[in-house]
């Protein structure tokens, strides 16, 4: 890898740019979907100022430029009206699919928040038009782990065919911030569902926010493979320097992060069924 140049670097005068999702179409376009909202609102502002918009390039090398709004805060009696945010986008035959979360509120910050909800809009082309979803994907439900609130989708198609969603939760407990933040996986046989939510999240791990997920062990194993050459020549490099500290820091979290992949996998295999393979 090299260090980003500033042509890598999307950015909108006045404007906060936030949680990006890019997806190729037939005609070798880049499409660049993100969620920004005024400067002007300050950093909280997403929560009720957000929008989701889209950029173009021809490579992934050179400059993304603004094309459009796609998804806008909308009047009405919606679940989306005030928000579109956190949006990941995804091809799975002949069309597009735009996964993102919205909400409605009364202008304070926790009444949108808990109103937090995910939605998909399909399309058949990244240009749209957009087909905007009458109500969410899915309900979050009292007493369970994800019963305040639901954000940060991203949905794969697995091997057995199926479309799996990984999303974020809140713990209803009776508070306006609510209770614990899990991550958890729901299933459907269409992308756009309905989708069944597993009992049980996946991982709570403390401060995580969006995930990424793609199916492709031969990548995962050259990856490996690849951060293992890097250890080793950062080790000959670093050992016999001050830099000592930090290599074994970088071992350290290297061996945290194998061991909570591996915890998140075993539980991604509870929840497949039985005769899923993942390789």
């Amino acid at each position: 890898f090299a260090l980003a140049k500033e042509k890598h670097f999307f950015k909108m005068t006045g404007w906060f740019v936030w949680c990006a999702s890019i997806v190729r179409d037939d005609a070798g376009v880049y499409h660049l979907f993100f969620s920004r909202w005024p400067e002007s609102f300050g950093h909280d502002g997403w929560i009720n100022r957000s929008e989701i918009a889209r950029a173009e390039s021809l490579s992934l090398d050179e400059p993304f430029e603004f094309k459009e709004v796609v998804l806008a805060r909308r009047e009405g009696d919606y679940w989306d009206a005030d928000n579109a945010h956190n949006v990941t986008v995804q091809k799975f035959n002949s069309s597009y699919y735009l996964y993102y979360t919205g909400n409605y509120g009364n202008g304070r910050y926790w009444d949108h928040r808990n109103h937090q909800r995910i939605g998909v809009a399909v399309a058949d082309q990244p240009t749209g038009p957009w087909q905007r979803p009458a109500a969410p994907l899915i309900e979050a439900e009292s007493g369970h782990w994800h019963g305040q609130m639901h954000a940060n989708p991203v949905v794969v198609q697995i091997p057995d065919g199926r479309f799996m969603l990984i999303f974020k939760g809140v713990e209803d407990n009776g508070t306006a911030r609510g209770g614990k933040v899990r991550h958890g996986v729901a299933f459907a046989d269409s992308p756009v569902g309905p989708f069944t939510i597993h009992d049980k999240p996946i991982f709570d791990l403390p401060g995580a926010e969006s995930s990424f997920i793609f199916f492709n062990c031969l990548i995962s194993i050259v990856l490996f493979i690849k951060l293992l050459a890097k250890i080793f020549k950062y080790s000959i490099f670093c050992l016999d320097k001050p830099h000592a500290a930090n290599f074994l820091l970088l071992v350290f979290n290297t061996l945290v992060g194998i061991i909570f992949c591996k915890t998140v996998s075993n539980r991604f295999h509870t929840a497949l069924a039985e005769d899923t393979e993942i390789c």
